[in-house]
């Protein structure tokens, strides 16, 4: 049985687990292969399973909270968002295509899902041996995946809430106390405010939310892209999503591995919006930047809550500073 925590998982871990569990339809799974972790981040442990009981193979994703053990609230959100999303592609003419999940096993916080073979959008956008060509095709590509998700439940047009967004940020920023007094995220959450009021009389649509749309989470395989790790089960505007993928570009280039992304940020960014159609919306421009800075400092005071790290601490610190910076001085720019 596995313990807590669980963030040391081991294969033989993950086979005990299994063994003996129906999978759908399957028979009882035996003579399991368990590979892994395959993918370790923060809030996830993933391996890869096979049997013969089952046609190719099969993802369980452990679902973590940051001290390491399982997040039964995060594994049951996903569930039901990737449980929502097959429910609106069976009623859309033109679905795009998403994981599956084939099962959710609770007590453990896992997500059991099929397994897709192929290659980030991530990996190639930051490889150095990527043609330009290339990068704006699948940044552009990345778009038209996006609109085509947003297209399968798309409601009438009205603004963010910016005012619920706000409140949301306060509660969370006491965690984070140092914040409160640093110059570069006050200066942002100034922006936020002396804007919302023109943001929030902006109309925007409004579509089945992904939540944690990224280029790492949008797989190239023989049959198109397929998104991964979809987050959430409402409908909120459709520029969170648009800032969430442009968000993660700018933090990945600061990375040594995404030196790459940094030379060629501005041509991802105008290839994805276009794909998207957002450049045809000069009005979305407010909106998308003030999601985009607000994103910033949710996710700034998240790290800043986790446990310190000297090295880490000082590289992020000045990374999100610039970071924030820019994007506040973007946002009241155009907001006039």
């Amino acid at each position: 049985m596995i313990g807590d925590p669980i963030a040391e998982l081991l294969p033989e871990d993950v086979l005990r687990l299994v063994t003996g569990r129906r999978i759908g339809n399957s028979a009882p799974l035996a003579g399991c292969r368990v590979v892994g972790p395959v993918g370790m981040r923060p809030a996830s442990r993933l391996f890869r399973c096979t049997a013969p009981e089952i046609v190719g193979a099969i993802a369980l994703k452990f679902c973590l909270t940051p001290d390491g053990r399982r997040d039964f609230e995060t594994a049951r959100w996903q569930f039901a968002a990737l449980e929502r999303i097959a429910g609106l592609a069976a009623r859309s003419a033109a679905p795009v295509r998403v994981v599956r999940a084939h099962d959710l096993i609770e007590e453990h916080a896992c997500l059991v899902m099929e397994w897709i073979e192929g290659r980030s959008v991530a990996s190639l956008l930051a490889g150095p041996m990527t043609a330009d060509a290339e990068v704006r095709s699948w940044s552009n590509a990345a778009g038209r995946w996006l609109h085509d998700f947003h297209a399968m439940h798309r409601l009438a047009e009205r603004p963010m809430s910016c005012a619920v967004m706000m409140a949301n940020l306060d509660l969370h920023t006491p965690g984070a106390q140092a914040l409160m007094a640093n110059r570069s995220f006050v200066r942002g959450r100034a922006a936020l405010e002396q804007t919302a009021p023109l943001v929030a009389s902006i109309a925007v649509p409004i579509a089945h939310h992904h939540g944690d749309f990224k280029a790492e989470n949008l797989m190239m395989t023989e049959d198109g892209l397929v998104g991964l790790d979809i987050v959430a089960h409402w409908d909120d505007a459709v520029t969170l999503d648009l800032a969430k993928f442009i968000r993660d570009l700018t933090f990945r280039s600061w990375r040594p591995t995404g030196w790459m992304l940094g030379r060629r940020y501005n041509a991802i960014v105008a290839a994805f919006l276009d794909g998207y159609g957002a450049t045809h919306r000069p009005a979305w421009q407010g909106p998308l930047l003030w999601a985009r800075l607000h994103g910033l400092l949710r996710f700034w005071i998240e790290q800043a809550s986790a446990p310190p790290e000297p090295i880490r601490d000082s590289y992020e610190r000045y990374r999100f500073e610039h970071c924030v910076a820019e994007a506040a001085d973007a946002l009241v720019a155009v907001s006039g």
